[in-house]
């Protein structure tokens, strides 16, 4: 997967023998085939050498993804039009706005959800407007408000609601640059959405929140960093980041996307250096499929204790394991036990 990957960024490069019934399982794994045939469609040259029958299911799974994010598109536009009616600001995060943004088509990257940033004071407006839609509030957890509305029993429609970028315990983050860059979004008074710059953080952040678990976070930053680097000035980044306290965050993403696209060293340099990070394309997988190694292990514990700026948000990190072993042992410390 990763050196086709490799390979559809440079079509100098060759492209790898594939032992395609396999590939086509991983990109079902990891949701990937819309993303891979938007490149192969970019890439006329390794296009021709794709077999028919690869190109034939990639088309209909991104078909599928046309329908799926013309849904979410439109849910995003009618509840940030009525944010804006009702003057309460707001930015699109992720979704079908970034992949028309960065991989230049709303069908070339799948999304299951509508991730929205508002402003802390602004909340609660925000969730009342969005349950005027019919959606019901399911949680708030961590830095975000979790919405839904049923679109079969089984499927939910599902609306993110952010009040900050970043679980409060894990960094000492400012939300306040994000507000203060951002750009007005064309078709609305109040929204706006990130700069590129802010856009590539938010995505380092969110990878790194779900362990780069999949290969599609590492293509998220990479398709950023090949088509649209100019725009991403790194040592701005490193500032901000060690500000906010999530350094060792930017520098381990960037250390794995870097390590599995190394032609972006010459394209362009990291001006720190790469972190030891474990993660592997082989141990993600094998996650996934529900199998357990020592790589796994590595790279779980690496992300569990490896990522974190100071002592303090690494001790915070690990509360709420704490938490779950401490109601493990309260539970057998205070469970009756049989006479005899």
């Amino acid at each position: 997967m990763i050196a086709l990957l490799n390979a559809l960024y440079n079509d100098q490069q060759p492209l790898p023998e594939q032992h395609w019934g396999q590939l086509m399982q991983d990109m079902e794994l990891f949701s990937m085939q819309a993303q891979l045939y938007h490149l192969l469609q970019q890439n006329v040259r390794h296009k021709e050498s794709v077999p028919e029958h690869v190109m034939k299911r990639l088309r209909s799974e991104h078909d599928k993804v046309i329908v799926q994010n013309l849904m979410l598109q439109h849910t995003e536009r009618q509840i940030l039009s009525l944010f804006d009616q009702q003057k309460i600001a707001a930015m699109p995060l992720k979704g079908t706005r970034f992949a028309q943004r960065f991989f230049g088509s709303l069908a070339a990257r799948a999304t299951s959800d509508v991730d929205l940033l508002v402003q802390p004071s602004n909340l609660e407006s925000a969730i009342k407007l969005v349950q005027g839609l019919g959606f019901k509030l399911d949680k708030k957890v961590h830095n975000h408000a979790v919405l839904y509305r049923l679109i079969t029993p089984q499927i939910p429609l599902m609306i993110e609601l952010h009040w900050t970028m970043d679980k409060p315990h894990l960094s000492d983050l400012q939300d306040a640059p994000f507000w203060t860059t951002a750009i007005p979004m064309n078709g609305y008074d109040g929204v706006l959405e990130l700069d590129s710059i802010s856009t590539f953080y938010f995505m380092i952040l969110h990878g790194m929140r779900h362990r780069m678990d999949s290969p599609r976070y590492l293509l998220d930053l990479a398709q950023m960093i090949f088509c649209h680097g100019s725009e991403i000035d790194y040592d701005m980044l490193a500032a901000r980041a060690q500000q906010d306290r999530t350094f060792r965050r930017v520098q381990a993403a960037l250390s794995i996307v870097y390590n599995q696209f190394p032609v972006l060293h010459e394209r362009k340099p990291l001006p720190f250096p790469l972190l030891e990070t474990y993660w592997t394309y082989e141990a993600v997988r094998d996650r996934k499929l529900g199998k357990r190694g020592l790589n796994d292990y590595k790279n779980r514990m690496f992300f569990r204790f490896g990522i974190f700026d100071t002592w303090k948000h690494q001790i915070m990190a690990q509360q709420p394991v704490y938490k779950r072993l401490s109601k493990r042992h309260s539970e057998s410390s205070t469970k009756e036990i049989p006479y005899g």
